[in-house]
């Protein structure tokens, strides 16, 4: 099995190495993630092995095991890294990062409403603990994450708008555009290394025990209120809970205002008023960079096109956000 054709890695080859590197037994290993990070399970060194992107390399690596070393330290849940003979918690195979770590049984994702709720609490545990932590201007940088900056957002989008209409998606351009221009003021909100990802697949959970933050490839140094807003904006989807069906805003606000109670609760760093007032701006902005960043480069005409009128329905509800921010403000009642 080769990993990607871009990566040039026999990943046979790769565990074969790192068992060796870490002197662990590889025997029944099985690949449980294989793009665009590797995950391979090692059952019988009850391990894992994660190799990641080709992008990604030493230095932020070692920023991204600072981070979750300051979790740690924090009692926060998050999976053991294991040292190769050598002592080291990295090395390379092929050019690319090799990690190992302790395997750690689950068995659910953070998918119903009260692991959400639980989430949105550690997800402000986890602001909490990297306040103030300063990983590198490089080290932090992440231009493949799920999110577009509110300065970028309107030329992106203007841009992303002109290919849709070039495949007959005029309407949902015009759409597009007109979200972005809503979204693309922003307050003056502070940033901070946030995860990037926090979402269900990346929370391991047992039972209704949330027992490990996991998967820090997106990390980089944004507003804490857009990683809050990803969890949200994922949560309102809702293709866990209660299918397609139509749900009006107030049934929107309604089921999203706990996710941010739990989260604003749990701060010791409260909200600033500007956050609070910028928290809807940012839920809406956040299907705004499937169209100004993945759909505006994406070679597979075909796919891309499909994409896009699979998120046409996020779109539409961005712009019912801000039909109304204000009202969002006050049904998630969090006051600075």
């Amino acid at each position: 099995m080769v990993l990607g054709d871009d990566a040039a890695m026999n990943v046979s080859d790769a565990v074969a190495a790192v068992g060796r590197l870490w002197q662990l037994d590889t025997a029944g290993w099985s690949v449980v993630v294989d793009d665009p990070t590797l995950t391979v399970r090692l059952p019988a060194c009850g391990a894992a092995l994660h190799v990641s992107r080709p992008e990604v390399g030493p230095e932020r690596v070692a920023a991204l095991q600072t981070a979750r070393s300051r979790l740690a330290a924090c009692a926060l849940p998050v999976v053991e890294l294991l040292p190769s003979s050598a002592g080291a918690t990295w090395g390379t195979v092929d050019g690319r990062v090799v990690e190992v770590e302790r395997w750690m049984e689950h068995d659910g994702r953070m998918n119903t409403w009260s692991r959400l709720r639980s989430g949105a609490a550690l997800l402000a545990n986890v602001h909490d603990a990297w306040l103030g932590l300063d990983l590198g201007a490089s080290a932090e940088a992440c231009t493949w994450a799920n999110w577009i900056a509110p300065e970028e957002v309107l030329a992106a989008c203007t841009q992303a708008g002109r290919r849709l209409s070039s495949w007959d998606l005029g309407e949902l351009a015009g759409d597009v555009v007109r979200l972005a221009e809503l979204t693309s003021d922003h307050y003056d909100v502070p940033t901070q290394v946030v995860h990037g990802d926090f979402w269900d697949n990346n929370i391991y959970v047992r039972g209704e025990q949330l027992i490990a933050v996991t998967d820090f490839d997106f990390l980089g140094r944004r507003p804490r209120i857009d990683d809050l807003a990803l969890l949200l904006y994922f949560a309102d989807e809702q293709p866990y809970f209660t299918g397609a069906r139509p749900r009006s805003a107030h049934t929107r606000r309604s089921e999203l205002a706990p996710l941010v109670h739990a989260y604003a609760d749990s701060l010791a760093t409260p909200l600033t008023t500007a956050e609070t007032l910028a928290l809807p701006y940012s839920l809406a902005r956040q299907p705004l960079w499937v169209f100004g960043k993945w759909l505006l480069t994406e070679p597979d005409v075909e796919w891309a096109r499909r994409e896009a009128l699979d998120c046409a329905g996020a779109v539409a509800r961005g712009l019912e956000i801000m039909a109304e921010p204000d009202r969002w403000v006050e049904t998630f009642g969090v006051s600075a």
